[in-house]
């Protein structure tokens, strides 16, 4: 993979978001609020169609 990775050591951000299996995907907005989740493997490509969904200048 070529995109960075969360590294949840301490699980602090994982008890935050209450994400219970992994891999999961949260996005966010800039207020930190859930915009949507997916659990379970995301290509790239997935990735960046998500990021064209909920980032303006990306679309």
């Amino acid at each position: 993979m070529t995109y960075p990775i969360l590294r949840d050591e301490d699980d602090a951000v994982g008890t935050a978001f209450q994400v219970k299996s992994i891999p999961a995907t949260v996005v966010l907005n800039a207020q930190g609020e859930e915009l949507e989740r997916i659990v379970g493997p995301v290509s790239e490509e997935g990735l960046r169609q998500l990021l064209r969904k909920y980032h303006p200048l990306l679309k």
